[in-house]
């Protein structure tokens, strides 16, 4: 995590930014058993790599989460007054 709160992937697979199952669990304080719940409640998409047993997923998907859970950064506001996802 850097200084503003934004999660920093730990790579890329499949030209996705990932954190590490475990990176994710710390950030969001849950345990394997509640990651799971997330997974099947489709809030959070699993991605492996080959033959890989490791589990990361999408930072985009955990900071929202993050973000949810802690009443993180505000929404960036775009030129016509929406808000949007992502970093302005």
């Amino acid at each position: 995590m850097d200084i503003n709160g934004r999660l920093l992937p730990s790579r890329e697979v499949n030209g996705i930014a990932v954190v590490s199952q475990a990176e994710a669990r710390k950030a969001l304080g849950m345990s394997c058993i509640q990651m799971l719940k997330l997974e099947n409640q489709k809030l959070l998409t699993r991605i492996q790599e080959g033959e890989s047993r490791l589990v990361f997923y999408s930072i985009s998907e955990v900071q929202r989460l993050f973000d949810l859970v802690s009443g993180g950064a505000d929404p960036v506001i775009d030129d016509d007054g929406a808000p949007t996802e992502g970093v302005a």
